[in-house]
């Protein structure tokens, strides 16, 4: 998967907490963003920075709250069924055409799926 993306030189990454951050890093394109979910796992992340400087990439923390808040959340969106809009269902292979769809816009979740 991390020779796909460095192939297709991803413009951003969403990650849960920072165990990945120098992964993220090592495959997305110079300029891109790195959105980093940090309260799950805590408020330390240890990474090489040079990648990061050399790239020009630019990390946007989100913040989410206490876990016990997100699992509260979690739990009330469950009970009402709510999910979310998907506009487009591609297989792994058809990467390309799933990225095309993206660049054309989207309402909804384009899913790539994988396996």
């Amino acid at each position: 998967m991390a020779d796909i993306m460095r192939r297709w030189q991803m413009d951003g990454i969403g990650l849960v907490g920072g165990a990945h951050l120098g992964k993220a890093a090592e495959v997305i394109g110079v300029g891109g963003h790195i959105h980093l979910i940090w309260a799950l796992e805590g408020f330390e992340v240890s990474t090489p920075v040079m990648p990061i400087l050399m790239k020009d990439i630019t990390i946007h923390g989100i913040g989410t709250g206490h876990r016990r808040a997100l699992t509260e959340l979690v739990s009330a969106i469950d009970s009402t069924g709510t999910k979310p809009v998907i506009g487009a269902r591609y297989p792994f292979g058809d990467l390309p055409v799933a990225l095309d769809h993206l660049d054309r816009g989207s309402f909804g979740k384009i899913v790539v799926e994988v396996g």
